[in-house]
């Protein structure tokens, strides 16, 4: 069974109130980012882990997604945390999921950082959870523009 990706991260603005003065908490504008390229969905490095949790003796699947270093588009992006979840091109993906790999190699996977001239990005509106395209396009006019 497939389906699509479609990563949100959101971008912490302080912007000017009716008054002019800066607010306090800073409005968060959302994105869309993919990977130039590919059709709708990229991969991003892992981990899964069952787990039996003894105090209810149930079977818990747990997942985490792999973060690295923000490359200089996603520091912009998402500039609260400067961070970015580890995308990872077709053949890393590949051999992340194969058995035997040493520590250190896991390592660089898990760091990997994929380069900003790869990445396609853009603002979308702040309800796309309830649009039936949560890709949409959108213009922000307070937005400050981002530097290549």
């Amino acid at each position: 069974m497939g389906f699509e990706f479609h990563a949100q991260c959101r971008r912490h603005v302080q912007v000017r109130g009716k008054r002019g003065e800066f607010l306090k908490t800073p409005e968060k504008f959302p994105y869309y980012i993919g990977v130039k390229g590919s059709p709708k969905y990229f991969f991003m490095a892992g981990v899964w882990e069952r787990w039996e949790d003894y105090k209810s003796h149930g079977i818990v699947d747990t997942f985490a997604v792999c973060t690295t270093d923000a490359n200089a588009i996603m520091a912009q992006i998402h500039n609260s945390q400067l961070r970015m979840p580890t995308i990872l091109e077709e053949d890393l993906a590949a051999e992340w999921i194969s058995e035997g790999l040493s520590e250190n190699r896991i390592t660089e996977i898990a760091t990997h950082q994929i380069k900003s001239e790869e990445m396609e990005y853009w603002n979308i509106p702040k309800n796309f959870k309830d649009l039936p395209d949560p890709t949409i396009k959108f213009c922000y006019d307070e937005l400050p523009e981002l530097a290549a």
